[in-house]
């Protein structure tokens, strides 16, 4: 659909995402620029559209830096003359002195469709914050946590199995030879002349 051997090998692995997404873009999946938070788009790998063609001032950004074009805008063209693709990649700068610099790197895109005269905004995150996963160590060491969760989350989690694993197999009690007893005969006690003091 797109043309892209012209691009760098780093445009080309941008464009990608771009292209693994460009289905998604609908009026559902768009976005406000005035609703974007600076979580919505340093989530490492994450991906999301925004309404018009947006600048890098008017991203969200902390204060401290703002977000810094390092290269020339790039533009491409679907094989049809329907949709123009003009993108760029930002990171941080920083602007005032005494902060540490976040380390984020995103991918701009303005989609134009040239029919309709419609804009639209991709921002691809490259590089941001990852968020952390559970591994299965530490899956074990929360297993104490198992009597305040319902069991399908327990299942979910692993940890029903865990300890049918982990402890010995169950024991099974034989109750063949036992005697039936009787309960104890009751014993009436006249407390009325008791005195506690």
């Amino acid at each position: 659909m797109f043309s892209i051997h012209k691009l760098t090998s780093e445009e080309q692995r941008a464009f990608h995402k771009f292209e693994q997404h460009y289905n998604l873009c609908s009026e559902q999946t768009i976005i406000s620029p005035r609703h974007t938070t600076l979580n919505m788009i340093i989530n490492e790998g994450k991906s999301i559209y925004l309404n018009g063609h947006v600048t890098p001032p008017q991203l969200p950004r902390e204060s401290g830096w703002k977000w810094s074009q390092t290269q020339a805008k790039t533009t491409v063209h679907d094989s049809l003359g329907t949709f123009e693709v003009c993108f760029f990649k930002l990171n941080t700068r920083r602007t005032t002195g005494g902060i540490k610099l976040p380390r984020y790197k995103i991918w701009v895109f303005h989609i134009t469709n040239v029919i309709y005269n419609c804009n639209n905004t991709f921002i691809w995150c490259e590089k941001g914050i990852t968020q952390p996963t559970l591994d299965s160590k530490l899956l074990e060491d929360l297993s104490f946590l198992e009597p305040f969760v319902s069991q399908n989350i327990a299942e979910e989690l692993g940890w029903i199995n865990q300890k049918k694993t982990s402890n010995s197999s169950p024991v099974s009690f034989d109750f063949s030879n036992a005697k039936h007893q009787s309960p104890p005969e009751t014993v009436l006690v006249d407390c009325s002349n008791l005195s506690m003091f």
